[in-house]
C-alpha cells in the first residue's frame, strides 16, 4: 500500500485503534443512558421514584460491570501488544545481527578471492620467468658447449639450469 509500512503492524495497529474506538462509543452510549435515566428521575413524580430508582440502580450496575470488562479487555490487549512488541523487537535485532554478519562474510569472501587470485597471477608471474630465464641460460649453455671454451662458466650455468628447473618443479606441484 504505501512503500516503507509494514503491512502486519499496520493491521494490527488499526485492529486496536477499532477496538478502543468501539468501546469509547459504547461508553458514551451507557454514559448518554444513565443521563437520561436521571433527566427522567428528576421529572418523575413523588410515586414512581422507588422504581426508577431501582432501575437507575440496575443501570448503574450494569455501566459498572461494562466499565470492569472494558478495563479487563484493555490490560489483557496491553500485556498481549507488549508481548508483540518485544518478539518484534528481538527479530529486528537478530535480522541486524544477520544482515551484519552476511556483509562481514561477504567481505571476507571478497578478500580471500582477492588474495587466492593474486597468488595465483604471482605463481603464474614466477613460473613465466622461470621459465624465460631457463630458455636465456639454455642458449647461453649451448653457446658455450659449441665454443668449447670457458669450462669453468658451462659447470656454472650447468649449476644454474639444474637449479632452476627444481624451483619450476616445485612451483608447478604447489
Amino acid at each position: 500500500m504505501f512503500p516503507g509500512v509494514d503491512a502486519t503492524k499496520s493491521q494490527t495497529l488499526f485492529h486496536y485503534c477499532a477496538h478502543a474506538t468501539r468501546r469509547l462509543v459504547e461508553r458514551d452510549y451507557v454514559k448518554r443512558q444513565l443521563e437520561d435515566q436521571i433527566l427522567k428521575l428528576r421529572k418523575v413524580a413523588n410515586k414512581d421514584v422507588k422504581g426508577k430508582l431501582d432501575e437507575l440502580e440496575r443501570q448503574i450496575s450494569a455501566t459498572i460491570a461494562m466499565e470492569q470488562r472494558i478495563s479487563k479487555h484493555q490490560g489483557e490487549e496491553d500485556v498481549f501488544h507488549r508481548k508483540l512488541k518485544d518478539k518484534m523487537d528481538i527479530l529486528e535485532k537478530r535480522l541486524g545481527v544477520f544482515l551484519e554478519n552476511r556483509e562481514e562474510r561477504a567481505e571476507r569472501i571478497r578478500i580471500l578471492e582477492r588474495k587466492v587470485l593474486e597468488r595465483l597471477s604471482t605463481k603464474t608471474q614466477k613460473i613465466t620467468l622461470i621459465k624465460d630465464d631457463l630458455k636465456k641460460l639454455e642458449k647461453m649453455h649451448k653457446d658455450l658447449a659449441k665454443s668449447g671454451k670457458h669450462k669453468k662458466q658451462l659447470g656454472m650455468v650447468n649449476d644454474k639450469i639444474s637449479d632452476l628447473k627444481s624451483r619450476l618443479r616445485t612451483l608447478e606441484t604447489t
